[in-house]
């Protein structure tokens, strides 16, 4: 069962079982919004369609969950369905559902996700990945930082036999790329990272080995970045480097893991190495080898790092932003705490006299800019 089609039945069992209360309400499978879960232990799948539609026609979220939940259990392919909060509901698919997906993703090749019948599907990329045998597999969310924000400059990027997708700015990108231009290299994109695909690419038309290509273009880079670089007929490596960007390999059992920092793997391995700056690596099932930025190999510490759980989940929420949102009140009170007594409503005796200070600067951006011109005006 593809993500539409799940999509497509919550809708039909939302619309019916809010017809049963007096509600008629009109909802697509647009309507429906499939996430994965931060853990393979709450399922393949999960949405907050009860939460969304509960609060529409005014009835209680969780009520609908669960309504949603007994349903979702009686539709084929569905092997365990159970509320997680309030309107929130985590979907586990049975063996048959989740192998049909995978035939459904082989079968279509590189147009999955992007052709007509496909648009907008999410491909359940830790199923596949976490097959020893199954391919490598790399991705990236972010704005553009040169370009603008069109398919064209999204990442990764492809050049020859090099595909990857990169975190920083690399400063030199434009000299680089006049001098790709005159040796013949064409460019589909307006990015900076478009450029770093080319330039190894080219490195390894010299007959270079991937490793030592890869060091040779890590050279000519001015700037900052994080990478993860997968090669064409290279099957079991992804190379990975650091320079002003963070990036943290993670340790699996046979398999292996690049990310931004320990939260982005966190769900799935909880033993990490931290790059130094100037760090590369290849990483295979295996393993890591590490280089420094000398080109020495050098072995980084692997650290059990075990992520509050608090910091790494949604809850309930659809979004962290919403999830930060109605958080505030704890928020606030957790900060009131440090200087009021919430029982008496007096002042804590500081250890700080602010009258006696000369001088105080409030540093902050954004929202807290205007925060702290309150704490401006309280302190004038």
């Amino acid at each position: 069962m593809d993500p539409r089609a799940l999509a497509e039945t919550i809708a039909g069992l939302v619309a019916s079982h809010l017809s049963s209360l007096g509600h008629e309400v009109s909802i697509a499978s647009s309507d429906v919004a499939l996430e994965r879960p931060r853990s393979r232990d709450h399922g393949d799948w999960a949405t907050s369609v009860a939460m969304k539609f509960a609060k529409t026609v005014g009835t209680n979220p969780r009520e609908l969950a669960q309504a949603l939940t007994t349903a979702l259990l009686e539709q084929p392919g569905i092997a365990a369905a159970e509320v997680a909060g309030p309107g929130f509901i985590n979907i586990t698919l049975d063996a048959a559902a989740a192998g049909a997906l995978v035939v459904t993703i082989v079968e279509s090749g590189s147009a999955y996700g992007s052709s007509t019948e496909l648009d907008g599907q999410i491909i359940n990329v830790e199923f596949v990945s976490a097959n020893p045998t199954g391919p490598l597999h790399i991705g990236h969310t972010r704005w553009a930082t040169h370009g603008a924000p069109t398919t064209a400059n999204a990442h990764p990027h492809k050049a020859g036999r090099v595909t990857l997708v990169h975190n920083g700015i690399i400063e030199n990108f434009a000299e680089l790329k006049a001098e790709l231009a005159a040796e013949g290299h064409v460019f589909e994109s307006q990015t900076d990272t478009e450029v770093i695909a080319h330039l190894l690419d080219a490195e390894l038309n010299t007959g270079r080995a991937p490793l030592e290509a890869f060091k040779v273009t890590l050279d000519r880079l001015t700037g900052a970045y994080a990478l993860a670089v997968l090669i064409d007929g290279q099957d079991d490596l992804i190379l990975g480097a650091r320079r002003g960007s963070p990036l943290v390999v993670g340790w699996g059992e046979d398999e292996m893991y690049l990310g931004s920092d320990a939260l982005a793997v966190g769900p799935f391995t909880q033993k990490i190495s931290y790059l130094e700056e100037g760090d590369y690596v290849a990483v295979t099932r295996s393993g890591a080898q590490m280089f420094d930025v000398t080109g020495s190999p050098v072995e980084r510490a692997v650290v059990q790092v075990s992520a509050s759980s608090a910091m790494v989940e949604k809850g309930e929420y659809r979004h962290f932003m919403e999830k930060e949102i109605h958080e505030q009140p704890d928020s606030v009170q957790h900060t009131l705490s440090e200087y009021l007594d919430l029982v008496t409503g007096a002042a804590k005796p500081q250890a700080v006299d602010f009258a006696a200070l000369d001088r105080i600067q409030i540093v902050a951006c954004g929202t807290a800019f205007y925060a702290g011109q309150i704490a401006r005006y309280a302190f004038e």
